[in-house]
This record gives C-alpha cells, structure tokens and sequence, in this order.
C-alpha cells in the first residue's frame, strides 16, 4: 500500500513528490514548474498529457491557469505531516538541478 500512495504523490515527469501540481482537463496532474513547460506546444497552444497523450488546448491566461490540484496538494501536506519527511529544496529533473 505505502508504494501505491508514493506513486500517486509523484510526478511522471520529474519521478519526484508532486510541487504545485495542476489538474489537467483529462484528470491527470504535473508539477507547474519546471514539468508543465516540457509538454507546452506554443504554436498549437496546447498541452499533451504525459500519461493518457491527449491533447489540452492552454488557458487563456497561459498553463498557469489549468486549476491547481487541491486534493492532491492535501494529500501531499499529510503525507508530510504523518512522515515528518520534507521536500528537497533542490532536485534534478533531466540531469539538471533546479531550485524550488
């Protein structure tokens, strides 16, 4: 059970814990940043989910505006709370580290 809730708290993209996650119209979430950028395509003004490949026209206010996933983000503030563990303020994501 422990792993099935830790791969509900990570992010396809970055295999890390969840950071600002935002809800995708096909239900699936990603971290804002730095994932959301990787699936933008500009030119359609689209995002392509990573994990079901559908395809998401981009709010109007840009991807900041797909709704953050507020029961997830709950999910992840427990987790922190029952596990006492912290996030790690520096992470790599494609072999580069990246500060939150």
């Amino acid at each position: 059970m422990a792993q099935q809730l830790e791969q509900l708290l990570t992010c396809c993209i970055c295999l890390d814990r969840f950071r600002n996650p935002k809800l995708l119209p096909c239900q699936h979430s990603v971290c804002m940043e730095p994932c959301m950028e990787g699936l933008v395509d500009y030119v359609r003004r689209q995002v392509k989910c990573p994990e079901c490949r559908a395809e998401h026209r981009i709010p109007y206010n840009g991807v900041q505006g797909f709704p953050s996933n507020v029961t997830l983000q709950r999910f992840l503030e427990a987790h922190i709370e029952i596990t006492g563990e912290t996030p790690d303020p520096h992470r790599t994501v494609n072999g580069k580290m990246q500060r939150m």
